[in-house]
């Protein structure tokens, strides 16, 4: 298989949403602050974004490549969405759809290296939702989110949004009052 027939079909994310006021070297600032992980490699960006303008470049993420998407979407947000294509999983693993943990344990390992990837971002430019799953960006914003639809996803909630959704008490708490939320099976 060569390099470009692993970014097609379909990717396990993580999405990441900002104020639409982030500045493009905050950005770039946070992505310098990650490739302080061992796990995580990325040519930084060094463009200015415009509001709907789409970068992508590629990295790493633990054993597999990553592609990363910086998007600007006008009167909305600023969103980095960190990309492994799917079919890579499925070379290596026995893989159950719905891609979720409870069907596939392995993927908690994915899951662990973003929630590691989120919470390195965070502590350099707080965000307002992070979520994680198959082909989630887009799915909801910060604005947009409610409580059904946070329990079909794995997230990554501040505290802001764990009290608009009522989850304080509830989740993985992680650094900076960060919490990480499985979705919850048959919601």
């Amino acid at each position: 298989m060569n390099q470009e027939d692993i970014w097609t079909g379909s990717y396990y994310d993580l999405s990441i949403e900002f104020p639409l006021e982030t500045k493009p070297h905050q950005l770039k600032d946070s992505l310098s602050s990650a490739t302080q992980l061992k796990e995580f490699s990325l040519s930084i960006l060094d463009e200015p974004l415009s509001p709907g303008e789409l970068v992508y470049l590629q990295g790493s993420l633990g054993e597999f490549p990553c592609m990363l998407s910086v998007m600007v979407v006008e009167g909305e947000a600023t969103w980095l969405d960190f990309s492994i294509p799917v079919q890579l999983f499925e070379k290596r693993y026995d893989v159950i759809y719905p891609l979720t943990v409870d069907k596939n344990r392995w993927l908690m390992e994915i899951n662990e290296l973003y929630i590691a990837l989120a919470q390195t971002i965070y502590n350099s430019l707080p965000f307002q939702l992070a979520m994680i799953g198959e082909e989630v960006a887009g799915m909801t914003t910060s604005t947009t989110i409610d409580i059904a639809t946070s329990k079909t996803m794995s997230t990554i909630l501040p505290p802001s949004l764990q009290d608009k959704l009522q989850l304080e008490t509830t989740g993985e708490t992680l650094s900076n009052n960060l919490r990480f939320y499985l979705p919850i099976e048959g919601e």
